[in-house]
């Protein structure tokens, strides 16, 4: 499944116009951008971008991607502003995570800080 962080990600490499600006943006290491990226590409069924020493470009089916990718950025976006309009009166708590945490016990992290804070989660 298409995850947000594969959408910052991709967005990321195409605004920066390579992996290394685009990981020092969203504050990645570049190994672990490839490595997201690569997922995306798979899940996607296509290569998105060609990569050369020089310049990163868009495959074809990474064009058709782009308009998507953003649409739902977009979309990522207003539905954080509607869910934190009824928490201005708390604090916001940003939370980070890697795949090796084991999600059941993020989620009763998560779940437990969300009692005081609104919470803005980030995986990597």
């Amino acid at each position: 499944m298409i995850k947000r962080a594969h959408i910052r990600q991709f967005l990321a490499v195409v605004d920066a116009g390579s992996f290394t600006r685009a990981a020092q943006q969203i504050r990645v290491t570049q190994p672990a951008l490839s490595t997201g990226i690569a997922e995306l590409e798979r899940l996607a069924g296509a290569p998105l971008f060609i990569r050369n020493r020089r310049q990163i470009r868009l495959t074809e089916a990474g064009g058709r991607f782009l308009p998507i990718a953003r649409d739902l950025e977009r979309g990522f976006r207003a539905a954080d502003a509607f869910g934190r309009a009824g928490e201005a009166d708390r604090p916001t708590l940003r939370l980070g995570t890697i795949r090796s945490v084991p999600g059941a016990f993020f989620q009763s992290l998560a779940a437990l800080l969300a009692r005081d804070f609104a919470l803005e989660i980030g995986e990597d």
